[in-house]
């Protein structure tokens, strides 16, 4: 049984939300067809099955926000996951695919993150060069302007279904979510 855990879809990305499934329990998959269509705060993206087989369980439903390195799906694999000849195929072989010391290969998305030791050189600031202030001043004669939190796909929903962020008051107090949009679509705001 292979088990496909939430992947970091992007850099430094920590949870998504499970927009739609493209598979039910049951359905045969091959390698690379579409599982599941994400929302990250970055970004809608479609995650592919990184092995054949069919699908035994789904342990997400559409609109939870998931944990990346959670389960989200389970695939009957049969233990035939896609594996790198580790030597040329001879007439005797059975065909299998092995990775060093016969361990199957991890597809992209599905396995651990290397650990790789990273360095920076910090150089220290000069207090004799002039920086310009973090945060410029606001003009006086211009109120200070709120600033609408929603993520990218939020903000293209909103443009095409002709509502107006500004108008919005997100349902959980910070960041406008799909839920809120549609809403306000249905209400005609």
């Amino acid at each position: 049984m292979f088990e496909f855990k939430l992947p970091d879809v992007g850099e430094g990305l920590t949870e998504a939300d499970i927009l739609e499934w493209h598979v039910a329990v049951g359905d045969v998959v091959e390698v690379n067809k579409t599982l599941v269509e994400i929302e990250t705060a970055k970004s809608v993206v479609e995650l592919p099955s990184p092995t054949a087989g069919t699908i035994s369980a789904l342990h997400a439903e559409v609109g939870q926000t998931v944990p990346v390195g959670t389960v989200i799906v389970a695939i009957d694999d049969r233990r035939e996951r896609l594996r790198v000849p580790a030597t040329p195929l001879s007439e005797e072989d059975d065909g299998g695919y092995e990775g060093e010391e016969g361990k199957p290969v991890i597809l992209v998305g599905t396995g651990p993150a290397p650990t790789v030791a990273r360095t920076r050189r910090l150089t220290p600031r000069s207090p004799t060069i002039n920086r310009p202030a973090a945060h410029p001043r606001q003009d006086a004669a211009r109120p200070p302007v709120d600033v609408v939190r929603a993520k990218p796909p939020v903000r293209l929903l909103a443009r095409q279904l002709g509502v107006d962020l500004a108008t919005l008051r997100p349902s959980d107090g910070s960041v406008l979510s799909r839920a809120d949009v549609e809403e306000a679509a249905r209400r005609g705001r």
